[in-house]
């Protein structure tokens, strides 16, 4: 189990296997400390894939490259990109936090002439 991000007020958790859980939350603020249990029950399911729903060249002035993905409750997503799968050194383009809804959401990026190619990946965490 972890915390997705724990200095946030409002989380989320990640539990690797289904089974029954007890945390122990605590805040501090530097002069009172409080705790509290909380009981998770995790049954097995399936992760939710995203699915990009379209992606097309736009723009007026300049080409950019718009794509839209869905996203599912509970996760965080990173757009990523290369320029070569030959050489995959991937790069992060946009980053979105852990997602309360189902959303779909739009990415953009400008086209340049001066590279062939450019591939892009969601990452789902």
């Amino acid at each position: 189990m972890a915390f997705l991000d724990p200095t946030l007020w409002t989380t989320g958790a990640r539990f690797s296997v289904p089974g029954d859980y007890v945390l122990k939350l605590t805040a501090d603020d530097g002069a009172s400390t409080v705790s509290d249990h909380v009981n998770v029950r995790v049954l097995p399911g399936v992760t939710p894939q995203p699915v990009v729903e379209s992606a097309v060249i736009g723009g007026d002035a300049e080409p950019v490259l718009i794509f839209k993905f869905n996203t599912a409750p509970g996760w965080r997503y990173k757009i990523e990109y290369c320029d070569s799968l030959t050489d995959a050194d991937w790069q992060v383009l946009a980053e979105y936090p852990v997602q309360s809804e189902t959303r779909l959401i739009t990415v953009s990026d400008p086209v340049s002439t001066e590279r062939p190619s450019r591939f892009y990946r969601v990452v789902q965490e």
